[in-house]
């Protein structure tokens, strides 16, 4: 089954959400890549819960291109110069655009969004979007995944304008605080399962099939505590569960 990165098609999403807030200057690199080589667009800034701005677009191009290679650009060139903390694959992600849902529900949202620019026509982007065999490859590949999928995106959208880092450590505190203060997610008493949950929501944000060693590490940090949030002098652990 060919990727949702390598298929051919003219019309893509695309999200930019660095470190620390989208610098202007990264800002107006993007707007003018965006204004210069696409048909049509929709470009907008939105400031999360966090207070952190970041970007988000419908991009329509004139004749097929792939998310990779959009994706690719978009960071070398003109976000990784300016955000050399972030990691391009969290920092930078470019999926295909199945239709004008996301536009209509989502881009035009009026809270805590600015438009930067639209050339965007609705009705006549609707020939740009995939054929159906691109759609049918596109469910295909989201129906092989596992059921919780969806609810890992929305979690994943939620943990992004939120304050807390993007470590494993931080997705653990995302779900304290979804468990314990906003009181909407059933609490897990299996410290344990917790754990492994917050590790799941972390490697699948940041696409990790073989942790390399930083990333190992932080893993062990969570697996084997203390906890990120821990007091300064040692705890007794019961239960084996010492990451909380």
């Amino acid at each position: 089954m060919p990727s949702s990165l390598t298929l051919p098609t003219r019309a893509f999403l695309l999200t930019i959400s660095t470190k620390d807030d989208l610098s202007l200057e990264a800002q107006t690199s993007v707007l003018k890549w965006i204004q210069k080589g696409t048909e049509m667009h929709h470009v907008v800034i939105e400031t999360g819960q966090s207070g952190k701005r970041h970007l988000h677009a419908v991009l329509i191009y004139k004749t097929d291109r792939e998310a990779r290679k959009i994706q690719e650009n978009l960071w070398a060139r003109h976000v990784h110069p300016h955000h050399s903390d972030s990691i391009g694959r969290v920092a930078v992600k470019v999926q295909v655009c199945p239709g004008n849902d996301w536009y209509s529900t989502y881009l035009k949202k009026e809270r805590d969004v600015e438009v930067l620019s639209t050339t965007y026509d609705p009705v006549a982007a609707e020939e740009y979007f995939p054929s159906p065999e691109v759609q049918e490859s596109l469910v295909a590949k989201r129906d092989s995944k596992t059921a919780a999928a969806p609810y890992l995106e929305l979690d994943i959208a939620a943990w992004t304008e939120s304050t807390f880092t993007n470590e494993p450590s931080g997705a653990l505190s995302f779900y304290k605080h979804r468990m314990y203060v906003l009181k909407n997610m059933i609490p897990i008493a299996d410290k344990r399962k917790l754990c492994e949950k917050a590790q799941l929501l972390w490697e699948y944000r940041n696409q990790i099939i073989t942790p390399n060693e930083r990333e190992r590490f932080l893993l062990k940090q969570l697996n084997d505590g203390p906890a990120y949030d821990a007091p300064a002098e040692p705890r007794k652990v019961f239960g084996g569960a010492p990451c909380i």
